[in-house]
């Protein structure tokens, strides 16, 4: 654990490499351009389906969950050929696929959640 946080603003935690990580001066961002921008996705994500859900009487439920998974697919894609072959993505491309995920990502948990909450209230409703 100590080794873990030793790196810490030498390296992103997510995958040790500081050429994929934003830098300021000589401080490197602790996570890669991808994981941030999956958190940056997420957070947006969730801000704008929360605020449309409203808006649009939007139900979240299986529809949706086919997208938030297609939203995936290209950074399941980048990250594999990465693994597997001497193919290595850009910058870009980790933002670019990693903001997408975090936009999917956010699709998913604001279906379960809403599948949760309606479960759990349909059970409320039937115990009293």
């Amino acid at each position: 654990m100590k080794e873990f946080f030793s790196r810490f603003g030498d390296a992103p935690l997510c995958n040790n490499k500081p050429e994929r990580a934003l830098h300021i001066g000589d401080f490197v961002f602790p996570l890669c351009y991808r994981c941030m921008m999956i958190t940056i996705g997420i957070i947006i994500g969730v801000i704008v389906i929360v605020l449309l859900m409203d808006k649009f009487k939007i139900i979240w439920k299986f529809k949706y969950s086919f997208l938030g998974i297609l939203l995936g697919i290209p950074t399941v894609i980048d990250g594999v050929f990465q693994t597997f072959t001497s193919y290595v993505s850009t910058n870009f491309i980790r933002i670019t696929t990693g903001f997408l995920a975090g936009l999917g990502l956010s699709i998913l948990v604001i279906t379960a959640a809403d599948i949760l909450f309606n479960l759990i209230t349909k059970r409320h409703l039937k115990m009293n």
